[in-house]
């Protein structure tokens, strides 16, 4: 407790060799990466991180993937508190791939799990809603079916690197008492994506779906 680097030393004194390997590997690329004229990371950062496969660290091994544990997680996040700037690691590879597992079938989780891997594909998930405080359920965001899908209206906030995203997760009222979650590109049309910086350095954004149609 007296000592700055006490946390630090405590979560990391028993490292397996291959972790303290992944550590090792991260500092040199994010070195290697530098930063811009704010300070911040660059976004090579972040494709450097999908090479090295960094960012399967959420995806099975059958898949391709890393499948860390939460000591893995924590060795990478710690190397990359240390640099200014964002990268969509945990919204994408923690949150939104983890949220992805549990909710899709084998059948899509294989249609999705390439796209992850190779970085081609930025899953975040927009849970909150203003207001809406803790609450995870949506109160105003809802899909109402269309002939040929449905149709999403809704804004949600707080979501995490929303403006890196190439895919949300967005989570939406069929009815009182029924929810769905949907994967809505951020390019479709009725989606506006509102960027901000947030007290912890981190950027999250709010998100408006206006009459988004998805199949």
């Amino acid at each position: 407790q007296d000592h700055p680097g006490a946390l630090s030393l405590i979560m990391f004194d028993n490292l397996t060799d291959e972790q303290r390997m992944l550590g090792d590997m991260l500092t040199s690329l994010l070195d290697e990466a530098g930063h811009d004229e704010k300070g911040n990371l660059r976004s090579e950062a972040w494709t450097s991180m999908v090479t090295s496969g960094l960012t399967s660290i959420g995806i099975p091994e059958a898949h391709g993937g890393m499948e860390g544990n939460a000591t893995d997680l924590g060795v990478i996040m710690h190397q990359l508190g240390k640099h200014p700037g964002e990268t969509p690691f945990l919204a994408s590879a923690v949150l939104g791939t983890a949220l992805l597992r549990q909710a899709v079938s084998g059948t899509q989780w294989q249609t999705f799990a390439p796209d992850l891997l190779d970085g081609s594909v930025v899953l975040v998930p927009a849970l909150s809603e203003p207001h809406g405080r803790y609450n995870s359920l949506p109160a105003a965001t809802s899909a109402h079916i269309e002939d040929d899908g449905y149709s999403i209206s809704g804004t949600k906030s707080l979501v995490p690197s929303g403006a890196l995203a190439t895919h949300f997760i967005v989570s939406a009222r069929l009815s009182s008492d029924e929810v769905a979650l949907f994967i809505v590109p951020a390019d479709s049309d009725g989606v506006t994506v509102a960027p901000y910086a947030t007290y912890d350095g981190s950027n999250d954004a709010d998100v408006i779906f206006d009459s988004v149609a998805i199949g």
